[in-house]
């Protein structure tokens, strides 16, 4: 592969401490990304369980409640994993291949609306390749999610593929380069007759293939028709017999004419009685394992400034999430465990890029086998290096994160810096406003919430601000399309950007700006009313023109003046109609 990893808005943090956040798509399925037929593959090793130490047992950081907040468990969500899918024997593709042929049905089995999934559960699939005979692995690509009747006519189908995908196959090669097959896409019909569960190509495969390793995680419904328009057409799972078509594709280049390998599919079902955009309290909390990486993180947790950090870390993140972000959101159960050095930790204290895989394999592998499916993982090490000059702030396993334990996307990775216990010198109580917090501490919690958006499978809006047709969006109608604009010599795609080019109507059945409507009922008008303040503030939350994903929205990186008075933002945009995407989840609960 010519390219492990496809870096779409780069952002990173210099040495000099500037914080930035890195944000990393599909390995060979990511846009921008070529295929190099016949490299050196990318090696799957199996990889041994880490000796974690609960923070219990060693006397170390137990979060205190009191500090970070209360719980918002929704009480009307159960989940249930289905039998395990396994087959064995099946065909393998190369990525420029067709696949007429070769795709694997799987029978899901039959499920009831009310019984399964009530009126706003969710349906998740995790699929890895098993007993592969080669060097590196396969990706489970999933081509096709349908939904039949008693008498096997189809009711719904939620992955609608092209032609060409099967008769062309995935990518178009020559030489030793590849890029995407534009005969190979998702098929998405109108706004009004959407035909896909999916808005792009890139919507779809990025599902298909995370940052790191080789598991596959797909979730359906993906979003709400009532706000999104095209590419949703489903606000409830229906009843029937659920089938799913998957193909292997193999990394290893060359033939693979007459090599098989095995798949192995998990199945979970998520039922939530309460619809989906209800008026309620909340919308329910996510769990966290809490892993710290390292001898010197573990050593300043033991501390009474680490312990006291760690609590106004999660309390900043009980607040972004519950307030400021507007999803009603909540940090529930919270698990903290040690990876010291002698325990294996120092190999990934400071961690390069390449080696987080590994990192999220081993250590997910040393959980206890309840702390699967309904954990986020979160990694704190030291430094997460990209390169001799630049560290990674955080990033997520995967756009939607897989809820299985022992893949090379299960976590999540931050950097501390080494400076768990060194932070926030002025404050000296866990009563400490936020005032007399330091800016990078916030900065390392506002990045972790939104790199939990992204595992909970939020995507970045806009993109390339360099020139404006080169820009991509995420293909719901929710989001504003907005414009770059000029700072200095930058170009710019950010908060301030869509204030001054919001102008274009949102598709139906939405209508108007979200400025325009948000200013029409509200007085006086408050479309970023913190616009010439160094925090802008929301959209109108209850508009349904700017019910875009707040989470990622306001965590917006470096959207704050400097010393100087001067703006210093970043333009790295995100935003997604959340409540379809978040309420669903099978993490929040």
């Amino acid at each position: 592969m010519s390219c492990r990893y496809a870096l779409c808005g780069v952002e990173r943090r210099m040495r000099t401490r500037r914080y930035l956040e890195i944000a990393i798509l599909s390995a060979a399925f990511g846009a921008g990304c070529a295929v190099q037929e016949g490299a050196a593959p990318v090696e799957r090793r199996v990889l041994s369980a880490a000796r974690l130490i609960s923070s219990e047992d060693s006397g170390g950081y137990i979060p205190d409640r009191t500090v970070i907040g209360a719980k918002a468990s929704k009480g009307t969500v159960t989940v249930t994993e289905k039998p395990t899918v396994q087959l064995s024997g099946l065909p393998l593709v190369q990525f420029n291949q067709g696949f007429s042929g070769r795709e694997v049905l799987l029978d899901l089995g039959e499920y009831d609306q009310s019984v399964d999934f009530g009126a706003n559960g969710s349906l998740t699939l995790v699929a890895q390749t098993t007993d592969y005979p080669l060097s590196g692995d396969a990706y489970p690509v999933l081509t096709s999610f349908q939904v039949k009747d008693g008498s096997g006519n189809l009711i719904k189908e939620f992955v609608n593929l092209k032609s060409g995908c099967a008769s062309e196959g995935m990518w178009i090669c020559s030489g030793s380069s590849c890029s995407a097959n534009p005969n190979c896409s998702v098929e998405t019909g109108t706004v009004s007759a959407p035909v896909s569960a999916f808005a792009s190509r890139e919507d779809w495969a990025q599902h298909q293939a995370p940052s790191f390793g080789f598991v596959s995680t797909n979730d359906f419904p993906r979003c709400n028709p009532a706000v999104s328009g095209a590419g949703c057409f489903s606000e409830q799972l229906p009843t029937g017999h659920y089938f799913a078509k998957y193909i292997l594709v193999s990394n290893s280049g060359g033939s693979v004419s007459g090599v098989t390998a095995g798949l192995q599919v998990r199945v979970f079902s998520k039922k939530d009685t309460v619809p989906a955009n209800a008026d309620v309290v909340t919308s329910g909390g996510i769990n966290l394992n809490l892993i710290l990486v390292g001898s010197k993180n573990v050593n300043d947790s033991h501390l009474a400034s680490g312990k006291r950090n760690l609590n106004l870390l999660l309390k900043e993140l009980n607040r972004l999430l519950k307030t400021e972000s507007g999803a009603k959101l909540a940090l529930n159960e919270i698990n903290v465990f040690e990876w010291t050095d002698e325990n294996g930790g120092s190999q990934y204290s400071a961690v390069d890029l390449n080696y987080l895989g590994d990192m999220f394999e081993s250590g997910s592998k040393g959980l206890r086998a309840d702390l699967s499916a309904n954990y986020i993982n979160v990694f704190l090490v030291s430094d997460i290096l990209l390169d001799s000059s630049f560290t990674v702030l955080g990033l997520s396993g995967g756009i939607l994160g897989t809820p299985v334990n022992g893949t090379q996307s299960s976590g999540a990775a931050f950097s501390t810096f080494n400076q768990l216990a060194s932070y926030n010198p002025s404050c000296s109580s866990n009563s400490c406003f936020r005032d007399v917090l330091e800016g990078d501490f916030l900065e390392m919690a506002s990045t972790i919430v939104h790199e939990l958006g992204h595992f909970l499978g939020l995507n970045h809006p806009s993109e390339r601000p360099e020139v404006v047709e080169n820009q991509d969006h995420d293909g719901l109608t929710d989001t504003p399309k907005c414009a770059a604009r000029t700072s200095i010599s930058s170009v710019i795609l950010d908060q301030r950007a869509c204030y001054a080019t919001d102008t274009q109507n949102q598709e139906a059945p939405l209508s108007g700006t979200c400025k325009a409507k948000c200013d029409a009922v509200t007085s006086p008008s408050v479309y970023l009313s913190g616009f010439f303040s160094t925090t802008p503030q929301s959209f109108c939350p209850a508009v349904p023109e700017c019910q875009f994903n707040h989470v990622m929205w306001y965590t917006t990186k470096n959207r704050k003046k400097n010393g100087s008075g001067v703006w210093v933002e970043d333009g790295n945009l995100f935003s997604l109609q959340s409540s379809a995407v978040l309420e669903r989840s099978l993490f929040v609960r």
